[in-house]
């Protein structure tokens, strides 16, 4: 990115992406600009979960900052400490689950780390383990006998807790819808299908051409939901950059055709070369200064997963709903005010309040009374709120549609 594709970013933003841009490319960074803030540069690195990454490139500047310096130290030293004892959690992983014969696959982050030029600096907050539904009842009796507790967090994924190591497990890779009327859940059902043993391991590995697939998947679905910031964009730098020459790209081609995401991915081909200044190995789309603009805005302005944006959250929930429906607007917006007084008895049980549902769909009715109740006593400003988003939501709503379109989704 040239200096005139950042004008109107400010001096900690526009130093943050150079920061990034020069750990792509292995470079030193320039002494940044008189007067940074580094409270904000060290606010905008922890949000996108690259303190560590921030702290290497800049630490030769931090004299001056002393509390920024401590902080961006503390961060880098948690990650580079938990990289170390997460791999030995994963060999004791791949031993329990080799003797109990639970195939699994490692996926996202704790696969893409690799790829980094220092592994240790890419974060993770947790685990992904993606093992065969069959082998769920098998998989959670071994690690509650391990001393993990378990928390449902939907059907397909069940997240395990011991102390600071957390395990999400998974028995599908895609487990809502994205876009369109694809059955991505059905379609990484085949992930299976392209694994390879690994060396000198029991395990297997999602080879890279399928896994560069299930990340653009993976990116979408978070855009469509809430955000992502710019941690998934690195991974798929780095993983283009260590297994480019290894990956099929005829084929990923034409499997993006498949998932409805090929302009998707041609998009986020654009946006990096634009923000890290390298090519990948795939066609992308050109991007208007204009779309520029407002993807990196977002970006920033999002953090990681989107959790610096919760107003913009709420909206996108309702965008996703309208998409799909392709009803007219009216329409839509009587049908989910009636969903939202009325939740279904696949929602309400899935909340632990109303869990005294679960098996008694009958008892739904008593449910929606407590419900009404305790909305009227304790969030009747935010229910309210809630119940008026479609009407007074609607110009944000109709924002966030164009800007997914020109996200090619």
């Amino acid at each position: 990115m040239t200096q005139t594709a950042q004008t109107g970013f400010s001096p900690e933003e526009r130093f943050f992406l150079q920061v990034l841009r020069d750990h792509v490319h292995g470079r030193d960074t320039a002494p940044p600009p008189d007067g940074l803030n580094w409270d904000r540069l060290a606010r905008l690195a922890h949000s996108q979960q690259v303190s560590g990454i921030v702290y290497v490139q800049c630490r030769a500047w931090l004299r001056d900052s002393e509390a920024v310096r401590t902080q961006l130290h503390e961060e880098f030293y948690s990650a580079v400490y938990y990289a170390v004892s997460r791999r030995e959690d994963i060999r004791a992983l791949e031993t329990a689950f080799t003797a109990a014969d639970i195939p699994f696959l490692l996926v996202k982050g704790a696969e893409v780390q690799s790829c980094y030029p220092v592994p240790q600096l890419r974060t993770m907050g947790d685990t992904d383990v993606l093992i065969h539904p069959r082998d769920r009842a098998r998989a959670d009796a071994l690690l509650k006998a391990q001393g993990y507790t378990c928390t449902v967090e939907c059907p397909a994924v069940w997240s395990y807790r011991r102390g600071p190591v957390k395990y999400e497990v998974h028995d599908h890779m895609i487990y809502e819808p994205v876009i369109g009327d694809v059955d991505y859940a059905a379609y990484f059902e085949r992930a299976w299908e392209h694994v390879r043993p690994l060396a000198d391991s029991s395990r297997v590995q999602l080879d890279e051409s399928c896994h560069f697939l299930y990340l653009i998947t993976h990116t979408a679905k978070h855009l469509v939901n809430k955000g992502y910031g710019f941690r998934p964009f690195l991974d798929l730098v780095f993983l283009c950059r260590s297994a480019g020459e290894r990956m099929d790209w005829t084929w990923i081609a034409q499997e993006l055709r498949a998932l409805r995401l090929e302009r998707f991915a041609q998009v986020c081909t654009g946006l990096c070369e634009r923000w890290f200044a390298v090519r990948l190995p795939m066609e992308k789309a050109e991007i208007r200064a204009d779309f520029f603009r407002s993807a990196t805005e977002k970006m920033l302005r999002d953090g990681i997963f989107g959790q610096e944006n919760s107003e913009e959250n709420q909206v996108a929930a309702v965008t996703k709903a309208l998409r799909r429906a392709a009803l007219p607007y009216p329409l839509f917006a009587a049908r989910l005010t009636v969903q939202r007084l009325f939740p279904s008895y696949r929602d309400m049980r899935e909340i632990p309040w109303y869990a005294f549902v679960d098996g008694r769909p009958w008892l739904l009715p008593a449910a929606w009374v407590y419900r009404f109740g305790y909305v009227l006593r304790h969030k009747s400003a935010r229910g309210r709120a809630v119940l008026t988003q479609p009407l007074t939501e609607k110009k944000q709503m109709e924002q966030r549609g164009r800007a997914l379109s020109e996200w090619g989704l």
